[in-house]
């Protein structure tokens, strides 16, 4: 068919034409079209370009304002230098351009709607792909902020505890040094009533016994000397000694007396002047204090308690991701078997390599809380085999099992739910 035809040039049916090819210049139905595209090839080796008629059309029939030549007055760009991407005139082809890859400007402009369309698929295609790297950073930040909530809570919430719990023994040690003093308080207080009664009345008695002694009579002073000077000799030899076995006396609880001096002395006792003494059953008297005043806090345990407290708890974090890690198990022959063969009751042991984005051996200090294994057996009759994971050195961890029966098992080895590389291993 010629290049005006309408219908497709390789199909016998003379099916209406859809696309043309700006490389052969036919026209092609929309199964022709695929063929084409797949089948010819250029000197450069890539496919023929196919566009849609639409876009030939609008190109063809474009009401854009002519273009002019800068070098060549009056002369429309109408044609396209390859060579030097650039839209040229009649008699730059023939000049400057003369030898170079020159094309009509409307076939020039298809092929770059082309490779521009084909161009745009490719990037298009890896749109999904960001979308999902975007989503995985975004679900990966909020689990960030989620799991630093958590810590923040518990650590908040433990050192709550630990706040309540000093409080309690500081209120406990408070009401034991209130309770001790309390008792001790009671029983000096007490005592220092006492000597301050019993000293109260021992004054007054002498400074009695003194107004006897300077104006009354002499039956008064009898009478005195009757009723007080035992009491007087008792207290006057108690005073003079200083051992603690004679550190109390026994005095009166009482003494009562009145005194009234006559103008002149008598014989006889003077009606005016009577001598009233009134006493009670004696009390024992310390000289000494009933208690002390000691009273101290043993800060037992403190210092090494606050050296525990300032070394509670520790923040641990992860570098490792799991598109970068792998496992490699011993004994495994070649990386490429897909089986690894074990012996059945034996220990089985995997290393796991932990890197971070980079490829460089990453911090695996919480690893043994993010990294699980998984071991299933093949047959939903066998148990499930024990795993324990432990650290080797830096970035590197071990995991070990024993398989108890012979037969196929899966060790899946997760890193924050995800497999790293070479897992799950059969």
């Amino acid at each position: 068919n010629s290049e005006e035809s309408e219908e497709s040039s390789e199909s016998d049916s003379g099916t209406p034409s859809t696309f043309k090819c700006l490389d052969c210049l036919r026209y092609l139905c929309d199964d022709c079209a695929e063929l084409h595209s797949q089948n010819e090839i250029r000197a450069s080796g890539d496919p023929h370009r196919v566009a849609p008629l639409s876009e030939v059309h609008a190109c063809e029939d474009s009401t854009e304002p002519y273009l002019y030549c800068p070098s060549h007055a009056g002369q429309r760009l109408r044609f396209y230098c390859r060579d030097c991407e650039s839209a040229i005139c009649i008699s730059c082809t023939d000049i400057e351009h003369r030898h170079h890859n020159t094309a009509r400007l409307h076939h020039a402009v298809m092929e770059h709607r082309v490779a521009l369309r084909q161009l745009l698929d490719r990037v298009l295609c890896k749109v999904p792909l960001l979308e999902s790297a975007f989503e995985g950073v975004s679900e990966t930040l909020s689990q960030l902020h989620l799991s630093r909530d958590e810590a923040e809570h518990s650590i908040t919430m433990s050192f709550a505890g630990l706040q309540a719990a000093l409080e309690t023994r500081q209120n406990q040690l408070l009401d034991a040094l209130d309770s001790a003093c309390k008792t001790k308080s009671e029983s000096l207080r007490d005592q220092s009533e006492e000597l301050s009664e019993y000293l109260s009345e021992i004054r007054s008695s002498c400074e009695f016994v003194s107004r006897a002694l300077s104006v009354g009579s002499d039956t008064e002073v009898l009478m005195v000397r009757k009723q007080l000077g035992d009491r007087l000799e008792a207290l006057s030899t108690s005073a003079m000694t200083n051992s603690a076995a004679t550190s109390s006396v026994s005095l009166p609880a009482s003494v009562g007396l009145s005194l009234s001096v006559s103008p002149s002395p008598s014989p006889s006792p003077s009606p005016a002047g009577s001598l009233d003494v009134k006493g009670r059953p004696a009390s024992v008297v310390d000289l000494f204090p009933r208690g002390n005043s000691h009273i101290a806090f043993h800060p037992s345990e403190v210092e090494s308690v606050r050296t525990r407290i300032l070394n509670i708890g520790a923040i641990s974090e992860c570098s490792a991701v799991p598109w970068r890690s792998s496992c490699h198990p011993y004994g495994k022959n070649r990386r490429s078997d897909p089986e690894w063969r074990c012996l059945a009751g034996r220990p089985c042991r995997v290393l796991v390599k932990l890197s971070d984005f980079r490829g460089e051996p990453a911090t695996s200090g919480g690893a043994l809380d993010v990294l699980k294994a998984d071991l299933q057996p093949a047959h939903p009759m066998v148990g499930r085999p024990p795993t324990q994971i432990d650290p080797v050195r830096p970035g590197e961890l071990e995991v070990s099992f024993s398989l108890p029966t012979e037969g196929d098992y899966f060790l899946g080895l997760t890193l924050f739910d995800h497999h790293i590389n070479g897992s799950p291993i059969k």
